[in-house]
């Protein structure tokens, strides 16, 4: 019986240029590579991915999993496949460019059409949907260029967090505590973005929390809440990993705002990760990814079922999983050390990114090293 072909693409991995995002990112890229196509191979697909010649070494990593490594264009990869799923960066329209060319090529996206993408990757535009479903969000402007951004911060309050408006993850973002600190987070914002439009918006101060959720033609089921460890510095917010299951007095409110959320926007299916803060005036949502998520390397350690069948079903039959089972704990994090307890780690060189499972999350977040 042919076993149906699953392209799984992931930007930094298999793009030549590399992108413009900062090395370290790479390695989370490259993690949710192995990861998803694990499973696609796991669940009886024929999976195949690229990845460029700089890491062609690693191609024993997939190798090893039931995964094929082809030496081939990203047209190429999508023409031979039945299915696609894109990992790409919001950011500067990579990944709308990328999802709207295997639509073009009449095959199916396993994850968000183009419309979702559109709607999602513009943060302004995902707030306003948040509120029209009855969410609460920050106090949010735009703004374009770094003058109109500082001007801002008059109507918003100190502190003030600056965002690209189609930034990734952290990447451009920061807190300005004070006037003195405004106009450089500004500028990282104005920079980062890819045609200088920015939000300036209320810090919520809580726990950084998100939600994995797949969506389906008859809503959404969330799977679980995850905690993401986010530390601050001159240049910026950064994400250090995360670990699941977060245990928070608003798990309950904080899944059925992502659930929300995720059934609410035309376009979404497949998994996709929403963002909140979990405050003491309730649960925030901050945005939402129109992709796999970083997240979902913890997530798919605990969740008892093959998350890449989730995805399939969810985006072939418009179906959601009726009941998730999780069991266990999971960190996960980058690191430039190699920790010999982890359960499962890939690396680019000097940057690695490990996952350890625990038999709760407390034992997962001291093998990985991490503490909170």
């Amino acid at each position: 019986m042919r076993k149906e072909k699953v392209f799984v693409y992931e930007f930094l991995s298999g793009e030549e240029a590399g992108g413009g995002l900062h090395a370290d990112v790479a390695v989370e890229g490259l993690a949710m590579l192995l990861g998803v196509t694990e499973d696609f191979s796991v669940a009886g697909f024929n999976t195949t991915t690229i990845i460029k010649s700089r890491i062609e070494h690693l191609s024993g990593e997939f190798e090893s999993r039931g995964v094929n490594v082809r030496r081939a264009s990203f047209v190429e990869g999508v023409d031979e496949a039945d299915y696609c799923l894109i990992i790409a960066p919001e950011s500067g329209g990579v990944l709308y460019s990328l999802v709207k060319e295997v639509e073009r090529r009449g095959k199916v996206h396993l994850g968000p059409d183009s419309t979702g993408v559109t709607l999602t990757t513009d943060k302004m535009k995902t707030l306003r949907l948040a509120e029209d479903a009855g969410l609460m969000t920050p106090f949010t402007l735009e703004a374009n260029g770094v003058e109109d951004a500082v001007s801002k911060v008059e109507e918003v309050g100190f502190p003030a967090v600056f965002k690209p408006i189609d930034g990734v993850g952290c990447e451009g973002v920061s807190v300005a505590w004070d006037e003195e600190n405004a106009e450089r987070a500004a500028g990282l914002a104005v920079r980062t973005s890819g045609n200088g439009r920015v939000i300036v918006q209320e810090y919520v101060e809580g726990v950084d929390a998100s939600v994995g959720v797949i969506v389906g033609e008859g809503g959404a089921r969330p799977l679980t809440l995850n905690a993401q460890l986010i530390s601050h510095g001159n240049e910026g917010l950064r994400y250090e990993g995360g670990y699941v299951p977060l245990k928070h007095k608003s798990r309950r409110e904080a899944l059925k705002a992502a659930e929300r959320l995720a059934s609410s926007i035309s376009g979404l299916k497949g998994y996709v990760g929403v963002d909140l803060v979990l405050a003491s005036r309730g649960v925030f949502v901050m945005e939402v990814n129109p992709r796999i998520t970083t997240s979902y390397l913890g997530v798919r350690k605990i969740v008892q079922e093959n998350i890449a069948r989730y995805i399939f079903d969810a985006c072939t039959k418009g179906t959601t999983p009726r009941k998730v089972k999780v069991k266990g704990g999971a960190a996960f994090r980058k690191t430039h050390t190699i920790i010999e307890s982890a359960d499962w780690k890939v690396s680019t060189g000097k940057d690695h990114f490990i996952v350890c499972h625990g038999k709760n999350t407390k034992e997962a977040l001291m093998k990985a090293g991490i503490k909170i």
